[in-house]
């Protein structure tokens, strides 16, 4: 993605927006208004999950650099929008009352999907690291 030397891009700048905000924050929304997701109306939890899963792949999708890094994104994300979105409504589906732990909820439903991305990330990166020819 990027080190301490080159900042983010604004590509990567966007796709991070778009994980945060369609995945954790619109889970969010849909729990806070009962069911309604904000410019649509009512929706299933399985229209939701769809919706959050597409977003968070699109986010992860524009912040990789090269087209497996991309697929890879596509990937993870979608597992990570998936997973924060399904854990969500399994703990807080209906209950109104949570308290500042729902944001642990959403890290643990995203974490499988985020861990496989690394892996497959670090996996690639050693793989392109053995196939390079010895520099002099």
């Amino acid at each position: 993605m990027s080190d301490d030397k080159t900042p983010l891009t604004l590509r990567q700048k966007i796709g991070v927006g778009l994980f945060v905000v369609l995945g954790p924050i619109l889970t969010e929304q849909y729990w806070r208004n009962n069911g309604d997701l904000p410019f649509i109306g009512s929706v299933s939890v399985w229209t939701l999950v769809a919706v959050a899963a597409a977003g968070c792949a699109l986010g992860l999708w524009l912040t990789g650099q090269t087209p497996g890094n991309r697929l890879i994104g596509l990937l993870s994300g979608a597992l990570a929008g998936a997973g924060s979105a399904v854990a969500f409504q399994l703990c807080y589906g209906g209950v109104n009352r949570a308290g500042s732990e729902r944001w642990l909820i959403h890290l643990l439903g995203m974490a499988p999907g985020l861990l496989i991305g690394f892996g497959l990330l670090r996996w690639t990166e050693r793989k392109s690291k053995e196939a390079a020819p010895p520099t002099p």
